[in-house]
């Protein structure tokens, strides 16, 4: 009778436990769903057809969400958010500028990882780009393994043929697959991490060979220029008497090697015609640059080298002097640029460009999507590492 008391009194408690029970998984599920359906795809574009069916924009996005859920090697949550932004043009802004300012002001992924990053392309400029947060830096996620791996030839003929969709998609794959060789990715993401690591296993052994033989060639020309230096060398000394050396204020070694670069035949009147060039053009490259204040910085002795061993025959004169030097590596477009810069009290070009040109853009948050961005507010950075494309 005791034994029958108590199973009325066990089925009776189940009986008032259900409710509760269906409460609390209905709130799990609810929140696994809410946690996998946020949206990182923004499609600001105006083409009149989507350029996602639902089921492929479902996917691309459980794809993101699947990678926003990646870990740290201690198991600390990354806050990896991956953003896509689709646009029609990026206007007069440049890729580079556009897709920073963008990241900077959706502030993708946080803080404290920065481990955000965000695709732009923009269809009609046909141009691409992978913004990377600042967390990225020293990592295998950087600019040359994003455009040797990401941006393949087959990324280019998706891009032409406007297989926008599929397009898209490999470069999410191949950056995740590389991005999940610094964080612990969800089981789903992982065979990318995998066809990642085979590529550069290959490409490590490919890389061994050709640096093999590069120094197979390298030490074989080593070779053979010491083995002519030190003969230009010792004919130097032996061809040009002390009357012809005498003012001369080069390093004779510096002497022989340029004497054998201008591939003169080597006789006596040739080295000392040589010899004479050289201090002929010393001494008008050193009169023009002291007039000249901003040429004052370069070595005269470097400049008169180059100009007789590459007209060894040529007795330069004050009239063409300067546009020889304008002409030289040493005196370049950069120089000239780095000098404005300079002038403006700019540190150099990278702070003119941070400080000047930095772009008046600000993003346009009305969206043309089914469904809203996600509203990112991390605090995830940029300051302007990743990597650009076009087709």
């Amino acid at each position: 009778m005791g034994f029958i008391m108590d199973l009325k009194l066990i089925k009776k408690r189940f009986i008032l436990l259900i409710p509760i029970l269906l409460v609390s998984f209905s709130f799990v599920f609810s929140s696994r769903v809410e946690a996998t359906t946020e949206n990182y795809i923004q499609d600001n574009t105006d083409r009149g057809w989507p350029l996602f069916s639902p089921e492929e924009l479902d996917r691309l996005n459980q794809k993101l969400n699947d990678f926003s859920e990646s870990t740290t090697s201690t198991g600390e949550k990354a806050n990896a958010q991956f953003a896509v932004y689709l646009t029609n043009s990026i206007g007069s802004s440049t890729i580079e500028e556009f897709s920073k300012n963008l990241f900077n002001e959706k502030q993708i992924g946080d803080k404290k990882h920065n481990k955000g990053i965000l695709l732009v392309i923009a269809l009609q400029d046909h141009k691409y780009r992978i913004q990377l947060g600042d967390g990225w830096k020293n990592t295998a996620l950087t600019e040359t393994s994003i455009k040797s791996y990401v941006f393949n030839d087959s990324l280019t003929q998706l891009l032409r043929d406007a297989s926008y969709a599929e397009a898209i998609n490999q470069m999410v794959d191949d950056t995740i697959a590389i991005a999940g060789q610094e964080l612990q990715i969800p089981r789903s993401l992982q065979t990318y991490t995998t066809a990642y690591k085979h590529y550069k296993k290959s490409e490590n052994m490919k890389n061994v060979a050709i640096i093999l033989l590069v120094f197979l060639i390298a030490s074989f020309v080593t070779y053979k220029k010491s083995r002519y230096k030190r003969r230009y060398q010792r004919m130097l000394l032996e061809y040009a008497g002390d009357k012809e050396r005498e003012f001369l204020t080069f390093d004779e070694r510096e002497v022989a090697e340029a004497f054998a670069t201008s591939k003169m035949e080597m006789t006596d009147e040739n080295i000392r015609q040589f010899i004479r060039r050289l201090k002929h053009n010393e001494e008008m490259i050193l009169h023009y640059t002291v007039k000249n204040k901003l040429l004052r910085q370069y070595d005269y002795k470097r400049q008169a080298l180059s100009l007789t061993k590459k007209k060894p025959n040529e007795d330069y004169k004050y009239a063409n002097v300067s546009k020889v030097l304008a002409n030289n590596a040493l005196c370049n477009y950069n120089y000239w640029k780095e000098s404005y810069v300079q002038s403006l009290g700019y540190k150099d070009m990278n702070e003119y460009d941070r400080l000047y040109r930095s772009s008046n853009y600000h993003w346009d948050s009305s969206s043309r999507s089914s469904s809203s961005w996600s509203d990112f507010g991390g605090g995830g950075s940029s300051s302007g590492d990743g990597a650009s494309g076009s087709w």
